[in-house]
């Protein structure tokens, strides 16, 4: 419940509470990394039928950069909900790029996705100054919906 200016209490939906939605994600990956999620579960078809499945009519738009340098022409060029990092691209560490776009925009939510638990052990011990989380896929591309979940849910907890 909410007060109006009036004090009268009103009902807040669903709706109200949820006022920021993850509608463009980037997507930063070797191409064979980006194949394998593919493959595994067509990651798009997959976070389509997770939001169909929670009555949303909408679904986030996935992008994808190849490389570091790719990812910091496209973050320049349109706006990003939710950068996703995983942890072997081609031409910069994955935390070096984090750290870039950190200093450029540093309220933009990032994730590092690391293949197992070997990949995060390599993580500096400071990593939650770079990152908002990291996450650990094991090759199961169900771990999308969660991140997305998890970012509007820290977005919105305020509200």
């Amino acid at each position: 419940m909410n007060t109006t200016p009036n004090n009268k209490r009103r009902r807040l939906d669903f709706q109200d509470l949820m006022l920021f939605r993850v509608h463009e994600i980037l997507l930063v990956s070797s191409p064979y990394d980006a194949y394998i999620l593919e493959e595994d579960g067509r990651l798009t078809e997959q976070i389509l039928q997770e939001y169909i499945g929670m009555n949303f009519s909408y679904a986030p738009r996935l992008w994808h950069a190849k490389t570091a340098k790719t990812a910091l022409k496209m973050i320049s060029e349109r706006k990003f909900d939710l950068i996703i990092i995983m942890m072997r691209i081609s031409d910069m560490n994955a935390v070096s790029l984090a750290k870039k776009i950190k200093k450029i925009h540093p309220r933009k939510s990032l994730i590092l996705l690391a293949f197992d638990e070997s990949e995060v052990k390599q993580l500096p011990e400071n990593i939650d100054d770079v990152v908002d989380h990291v996450f650990v896929w094991t090759g199961d591309s169900s771990v999308f919906p969660a991140i997305i979940k998890c970012i509007e849910d820290m977005k919105n907890i305020k509200r």
